[in-house]
């Protein structure tokens, strides 16, 4: 499974959805909040060891906003996260 995949299968759970795609808008999600937020903060920083804050994915629309902040913080430390996008 590829980091985008696994990223949308979290949020698809956290937002308690079936079906996320790359270009959803996160805010028409009624559970998409700051408690989500953190949620998956927590996730993607035990799981790939990227700080997102909140102020980062607030500003994100999208999973391929959230994919571009984390591959973009990522590149920082080490290269790309991989899996496309």
């Amino acid at each position: 499974m590829n980091c985008i995949q696994d990223i949308s299968l979290k949020l698809q759970e956290i937002l308690d959805i079936k079906n996320l795609s790359l270009d959803s808008e996160l805010r028409d999600f009624e559970e998409w909040d700051s408690l989500a937020m953190i949620a998956l903060m927590a996730f993607v920083q035990k799981r790939y060891l990227i700080h997102l804050d909140l102020d980062i994915l607030s500003g994100c629309k999208n999973l391929r906003d959230i994919y571009q902040a984390m591959d973009s913080m990522k590149r920082d430390d080490e290269g790309n996260l991989g899996g496309g996008g």
